[in-house]
């Protein structure tokens, strides 16, 4: 399928004009005549107000007055928010019966108003997206993102095999057109850095991890050619750390960007009068068992109580207690925290060496509750899973503070789906052992207990209290502790 990008900012000379008039008559519009309404009885009567949810882009078009057979033509209407001094319309032709172009456009509109990990009364998203915005500026951008968008709707068991083909080619038509431009003075334009990022996720999203490590290169090293990345836009340096950070849980590797640099990046909210700001880790470590801060180390201790005070915040934006976070706020203080956990070093070993692993593990898990694929689907990661599995077989009773982390681990554990079909009726075993242990008798007795953790009732309440009504229907256990083991491939 071809796109030609036309330049709208001026007037249309007379030969686009031209151009633009024989497409129109070309195929089967040939020779037929267009019946319009009388301009004159179109101007007394009201206006109707245009449609503006994506979901409902293209679809009247699609049924009225359409054929099976007919190559048709899909315009999108004109989007309630700003899209700058160009493209504000795109045409484009409707490929295959459910016209998957138009699905994939719309799928990318809606993605970029539900960026809020489904905590939306606790966090205002604002304005679109830029890198929504890009699309409708950049050839190359618009075709990276409609293969990542195809890319996700493939995974859908009714789509079938003919979204993931026709996002190969859009993405071949990317890889030709950034190529060309990389080829120019502007190689590390904003405009390119998107396409590589996209590309990035497009990558790991279809498995293809050396692939994936290649763009990051590539990405890392247009990044240090701008001038690091606290030289490049707010919003592209967001997707950038976004992007580092993914790929390093899904590769197991470690992130090609700094600490220090996220941190700089974060000011604005680990900063004094940040939500995660000294002062504010000094109020939440009074909500923190004194067993386990004496069992954590001190890194490990400071990453728990920024995690702790940002699932406070949620819950209490979710309830009217305070304002809303900004998206950029929440993606901030996320990237702060899973940077910390990825480049904490191990503690020394002690007595308490094993629940200051588990403390870390569980730390990882619930930074993935907020790292989703363009799908929407978190990171999986298996290995996890099977790491925190032998930890908790191994940790030693201590009393009621280390079975309440053993459970919030499995908790969020199964939230984000890292236990595998061997290791979870196991899982599930162990927590209605806790439960037990716990004297646990209802939802809210839980959720007293998880909240202080880092557990944010806003973002993993329906899921948890989902798994504690499945919990609730196994019998209270009364086996041992020993009887928990699975053989590990």
């Amino acid at each position: 399928m071809g796109f030609e990008f036309i330049d709208s900012n001026g007037p249309v000379d007379p030969a686009s004009r031209q151009r633009i008039r024989r497409q129109a008559a070309l195929g089967k519009n040939l020779g037929r005549k267009l019946n319009r309404p009388s301009r004159k009885q179109a101007a007394s009567r009201p206006q109707a107000v245009a449609p503006t949810q994506a979901s409902t882009v293209g679809h009247e078009e699609a049924q009225q007055g359409s054929r099976p057979d007919e190559e048709q033509v899909v315009r999108l209407p004109r989007p309630d928010y700003q899209l700058g001094n160009t493209l504000t319309q795109l045409r484009f032709r409707k490929i295959g019966p459910d016209g998957l172009v138009m699905n994939a456009i719309s799928f990318i509109l809606q993605a970029a108003r539900s960026q809020d990990h489904g905590i939306g009364k606790a966090v205002h998203t604002g304005k679109v997206p830029v890198f929504s915005r890009f699309m409708f500026h950049d050839e190359a951008y618009f075709h990276s993102t409609i293969a990542l968008s195809l890319r996700a709707l493939s995974t859908r068991p009714e789509a079938g095999g003919l979204p993931s083909m026709l996002a190969i080619q859009h993405m071949a038509r990317a890889l030709q057109l950034i190529n060309s431009h990389f080829a120019t003075t502007e190689s590390i334009s904003d405009f390119n850095i998107a396409v590589v990022v996209v590309m990035t996720q497009y990558t790991r999203m279809s498995g293809h991890m050396d692939e994936c490590r290649i763009h990051l290169d590539g990405l890392e090293r247009m990044v240090q050619l701008k001038g690091g990345i606290n030289a490049i836009r707010p919003e592209i340096a967001e997707k950038i750390f976004r992007t580092d950070l993914g790929c390093a849980y899904h590769l197991s590797a470690p992130p090609r960007f700094s600490m220090d640099e996220v941190e700089q990046f974060s000011m604005a909210t680990v900063g004094p009068g940040g939500i995660l700001s000294k002062a504010q880790r000094d109020i939440t470590l009074g909500y923190v068992r004194p067993d386990l801060i004496q069992a954590l180390s001190s890194t490990h201790l400071n990453i728990f109580l920024d995690a702790t005070r940002l699932t406070h915040v949620l819950d209490d934006a979710h309830k009217g207690k305070r304002e809303w976070l900004t998206i950029s706020t929440l993606h901030q203080a996320t990237l702060y925290i899973g940077y910390q956990i990825v480049g904490a070093p191990q503690g020394t070993p002690n007595e308490n060496s094993d629940v200051d692993l588990l403390a870390r593990l569980g730390l990882v898990t619930f930074c993935l509750s907020f790292f989703r694929s363009f799908d929407s689907k978190i990171i999986q990661s298996s290995p996890l899973g099977t790491a925190i599995y032998r930890i908790i077989h191994s940790v030693r009773p201590r009393g009621r503070w280390s079975e309440e982390l053993i459970l919030w681990t499995i908790f969020i554990g199964h939230i984000v789906q890292i236990f595998d079909d061997d290791l979870w009726p196991v899982m599930m075993q162990r927590a209605r052992l806790c439960m037990g242990n716990l004297e646990l008798t209802s939802w809210q007795d839980a959720l007293r207990t998880l909240d202080n953790y880092p557990w944010s009732d806003a973002l993993h309440g329906d899921t948890g209290k989902i798994l504690w009504d499945a919990l609730m229907l196994l019998p209270a256990s009364t086996m041992s502790r020993t009887q928990f083991v699975v053989p590990l491939r």
